[in-house]
């Protein structure tokens, strides 16, 4: 488990990642930031292997829309509590969703 878990120091050649490029990118935002290493979960997407299909923001929020239930609330409370940090393009496509915003407050449990 230890290989799904990401991290990078600034100032140091001490660094893990699945990714060659997220690494370099972490390392260069830890440059211009005041944080001295970042921390991260570095597992393998599992996207394609549950819906068949290759990830993109459509075909993830089209996945979204499939959900109800518990499936749906665990998806939206996990989203939504998100940290603030947190910045993706799927966050950011679900923030203009009226149907995202609208269907969150009927999925608190």
């Amino acid at each position: 488990m230890i290989e799904s878990i990401g991290f990078c120091q600034r100032n140091s050649d001490h660094s893990h990642s699945r990714s060659k490029l997220v690494q370099q990118l972490l390392m260069h935002w830890l440059e211009s930031s005041s944080w001295l290493g970042a921390v991260w979960t570095d597992s393998a997407s599992n996207f394609q292997k549950t819906t068949g299909i290759e990830f993109s923001i459509p075909a993830g929020k089209k996945y979204l829309h499939s959900l109800s239930g518990s499936s749906l609330a665990t998806a939206k409370r996990y989203i939504e509590n998100a940290l603030d940090r947190v910045d993706t393009p799927l966050l950011r496509s679900l923030t203009d969703e009226l149907w995202w915003k609208n269907n969150f407050s009927k999925c608190l449990i």
